[in-house]
């Protein structure tokens, strides 16, 4: 009985921090390189919001996010993975190293006819496998570690 229970609770924090690291990865690194690379007027109404939530605690969205999550996700891993899916440090890490790369990389990728995303997949995001991996690390840590969304927002053993 105990053992079945300590398995099913591993199971439940492999799948979660997996599904976490994942898709984190994905859109900060897209968000990322949409923030570095691409010049538009509202980028700054963008990246404000996003800069100043990494300055609020965790614990003070606690309640926005239970009346949110309460509507359609309660008890089920689908919650915490979509409360971990999006991290602005991540984006601000991300961003940090595709600031760092040279232009001469996008304007070689223009000249060979890449398009933004297609210069993303073929060009910064193979370039971006040390950010990414640092990144993937933090956030699996962050997710396995977590008490404490776990504890109000599951219910049950799934």
């Amino acid at each position: 009985q105990q053992m079945g229970l300590l398995a099913a609770m591993y199971k439940n924090s492999l799948i979660v921090s997996t599904s976490i690291t994942v898709l984190q990865t994905l859109t900060a690194s897209l968000a990322a390189f949409v923030f570095a690379k691409m010049r538009f007027r509202e980028r700054i109404l963008f990246l404000s919001p996003s800069w100043l939530a990494m300055m609020v605690p965790a614990q003070l969205t606690i309640i926005p996010n239970y009346f949110i999550v309460k509507l359609w996700l309660m008890d089920s891993l689908g919650s915490l993975i979509a409360l971990g899916a999006f991290s602005a440090f991540a984006i601000f890490l991300i961003r940090q190293f595709f600031m760092s790369l040279p232009l001469e990389l996008d304007d070689a990728a223009k000249i060979d006819g890449c398009g933004y995303f297609r210069s993303y997949l073929l060009i910064h995001f193979p370039l971006a496998k040390s950010v990414l991996s640092v990144n993937a690390i933090l956030c699996f840590n962050g997710a396995w570690g977590d008490f404490f969304n776990p504890l109000i927002f599951l219910k049950s053993i799934q």
